[in-house]
């Protein structure tokens, strides 16, 4: 199950996230990954990431309304699309914010090896 999920995932153009704990959730950062256009909730821990900006890396909502507009326009104009989630890809791998490189932080800030 999951190599199929990776595939459909990474087929995907658009990474729909929405963090119910207003919080920045793994989903942000996989679709990232995945070089898909994340399209996210617009929550306080982006602030936290001054490197990643709205509508170059990402793209972002308040409403329902809005998303829905956001991802009919992406799903339409796929060349702009693959502009950002090219932009958000290499900013993901720029900035060290792979599950490994998070963990390997968390060591070294314990000082554990």
């Amino acid at each position: 199950f999951f190599d199929e999920a990776s595939h459909v995932y990474g087929d995907a153009v658009i990474a729909f996230n929405w963090s119910s704990a207003e919080d920045l959730c793994a989903r942000f950062w996989e679709g990232l990954a995945m070089r898909n256009l994340v399209l996210t909730n617009r929550v306080p821990d982006l602030k936290c990431f001054s490197e990643l900006q709205e509508d170059v890396h990402y793209v972002a909502y308040d409403t329902m309304e809005e998303c829905v507009a956001k991802a009919v326009y992406y799903s339409e104009h796929r060349d702009e699309a693959w502009a950002i989630a090219s932009a958000g890809y290499a900013a993901f791998w720029a900035g060290s914010h792979s599950y490994l490189r998070r963990a390997e932080t968390i060591l070294d800030v314990l000082g554990l090896k």
